[in-house]
């Protein structure tokens, strides 16, 4: 009777696609590693999957907003960078352009040493163009000499002695469907 509309008095699920209109969160869901992970991976190349997660979007015009922070370490004291896949294949639209023979990567920071980490971040709005599940991760490479490998970590440093100055972090992918 007051003409105001609270939410005791909207009905479950009452709030269909067309009232949200464009731009609306759908969903979200997130993987956070507290955990380190460390993986052998030879130079200019990528390594497996460092953190997934999986979404399954409900419109094929959905969007994903795609937030990543991974913390890394190195074995080599060189520049690292990170590459976004979906479905086992890297999002093309979120690498820097092919340029003879650079490495194409997301984003690319300096581990000036042994006994740090480096914060890896990207932000991409993603058009996976169906309503299905999908699998997005990250995976990490070294710019170094292609006939050497060396140790990548996710939240350590490669000099990680049990002492008061090493660290631990955490690392996480969070994935929002977005409505188009």
């Amino acid at each position: 009777p007051d003409g105001i509309v609270d939410e005791d008095m909207i009905a479950a699920n009452a709030v269909t696609a067309a009232k949200r209109g464009a731009g609306g969160i759908l969903q979200v869901v997130q993987e956070v590693r507290t955990s380190t992970w460390s993986v052998i991976v030879g130079g200019s190349t990528y390594s497996s999957a460092a953190i997934s997660k999986a979404i399954t979007t409900s419109s094929s015009s959905s969007k994903v907003l795609v937030l990543m922070n991974v913390n890394v370490g190195y074995e080599g004291g060189d520049d690292m960078g990170f590459a976004l896949y979906r479905g086992g294949s890297v999002v093309s639209g979120y690498t820097g352009d092919a340029a003879s023979n650079r490495m194409r990567v997301a984003s690319q920071t300096a581990v000036g040493n042994i006994y740090q980490q480096e914060l890896l971040t990207g932000c991409y709005l993603d058009s996976p163009g169906s309503a299905a599940a999908h699998t997005y991760d990250i995976r990490l490479y070294y710019r170094g000499d292609t006939s050497v490998d060396r140790y990548i970590h996710v939240n350590k440093a490669n000099n990680d002695g049990d002492t008061y100055d090493k660290t631990r972090s955490a690392s996480s992918l969070t994935l929002i469907e977005v409505a188009a």
